[in-house]
């Protein structure tokens, strides 16, 4: 990005774009970072 400013509006799109329940914003967020090699497909992350 050029500048933070964009930066952070792409990040706010993004997070408004998300759906509100928390399990499954969890769960797209995992399946987009799998998707993109971020994090391993065979970590499970456990959530209190």
């Amino acid at each position: 990005y050029k500048n933070r400013q964009l930066f952070g509006k792409a990040i706010k799109r993004v997070q408004k774009s998300l759906p509100k329940e928390p399990n499954k914003r969890i769960s797209v967020v995992r399946h987009i970072t799998q998707t993109l090699d971020i994090i391993s497909t065979t970590t499970v992350l456990m959530r209190d």
